[in-house]
């Protein structure tokens, strides 16, 4: 009887190690991520500004300069 609960306590001790092992991965991962960095210009494909944005958006995303015929990305 005290082998058998040796045994559980043994299989009990590994899966709460593993447990915490995994927990420790996921806190690494969260550290990883990165800052996003807001522009307020459109600019085309030379990085020539064509626009002032009314909002700031993440750069090296789509954007549109109403009246300025074209698209380019958003940048600083």
């Amino acid at each position: 009887m005290k082998k058998l609960f040796a045994i559980i306590g043994s299989v009990l001790f590994v899966c709460l190690a593993s447990a915490t092992n995994s927990d420790a991965s996921v806190g690494s991962d969260k550290s990883s991520i990165k800052q996003v960095t807001y522009g307020s210009y459109c600019c085309d494909s030379y990085g020539t500004r064509r626009c002032v944005l009314e909002q700031s958006r993440p750069v090296n995303t789509g954007c549109i300069c109403f009246g300025i015929p074209g698209s380019g990305l958003v940048c600083l």
